[in-house]
């Protein structure tokens, strides 16, 4: 650990007395990056959310959307379907928002892998595309997709979607599968 507080690859501060301090939120995200396990207590207890797409820019910026939306919120991301599958094994995420269009591992796959394979039923998968219309709805919803946001982001469409879906997020208390693709 000292070695990576002295490399810089953990950020920290320092006290008037030497001692080092971590924020809690930062040493989570640094030993998830490290494939290290996570104590739950370091854990911020707002929602989980996964993040899959192939387009870095995309990534980013619906990072940075979500945690202005749910400043609270533990979010991971992924690049693509594979690592996607392994994530959400290990994070559990509350919320799935999952590319269909990616090289590799597509997202309606990710999508059969996620409910079939992994038994994860309540699982809330949110499918991100910027060809709605090439869509089919009914596909989707027979793979157990329970929303379809168009990209771009609209940020009340997010706003709609967090509300219904986040635990903690909606004044009535969460509905699942209320909003079909």
């Amino acid at each position: 650990m000292l070695r990576w507080l002295d490399a810089g690859m953990l950020p920290h501060a320092r006290t008037g007395g030497g001692h080092r301090r971590i924020p809690g939120g930062t040493l989570a995200e640094f030993m998830w990056r490290q494939g290290l396990p996570v104590p739950q207590e370091l854990e911020s207890p707002g929602p989980r959310f996964l993040l899959v797409d192939d387009h870095p820019a995309f990534l980013a910026s619906f990072e940075h959307l979500l945690r202005n939306r749910v400043p609270e919120a533990n979010i991971r991301l992924a690049a693509d379907g594979f690592s996607a599958g392994a994530i959400v094994a290990r994070f559990e995420p509350h919320i799935l928002f999952l590319d269909l269009v990616m090289p590799g591992l597509s997202g309606d796959r990710v999508c059969e892998i996620v409910r079939k394979e992994l038994r994860m039923e309540s699982l809330v998968i949110v499918i991100t595309t910027g060809h709605p219309n090439r869509v089919c709805r009914a596909q989707l919803q027979s793979l157990g997709v329970d929303h379809l946001l168009r990209k771009p982001i609209d940020s009340a469409e997010l706003n709609a979607v967090i509300a219904a879906f986040a635990p903690g997020q909606a004044p009535t208390g969460r509905r699942h599968r209320e909003t079909a693709p």
